[in-house]
């Protein structure tokens, strides 16, 4: 999937029990723009990020994304106490 289809599957089939990112999805949006595309969507739905695995090669790309999902899911999880 490029970014579009992903934010277009999501939005037409709420999320998914597993997304596995990329970082480096040939075009101008990037594994991380997907990422903080999720925690908006989440956000609005009052719902923590699904599990996710980070398949890139992309050694600074993929700290990026885990960082930003383990952000968000900290703080909503700190939330719900």
């Amino acid at each position: 999937y490029n970014y579009k289809q992903f934010t277009d599957w999501i939005e037409k089939n709420g999320l998914p029990d597993w997304i596995f990112f990329d970082h480096d999805l040939g075009e101008e949006k990037t594994g991380a723009d997907a990422a903080k595309w999720l925690i908006t969507y989440c956000m609005s739905k009052n719902v923590d990020i699904p599990n996710y695995q980070i398949q890139s090669s992309n050694i600074v790309g993929k700290m990026n994304i885990h960082g930003t999902l383990k952000c968000y899911s900290e703080w909503f999880k700190e939330q719900k106490k």
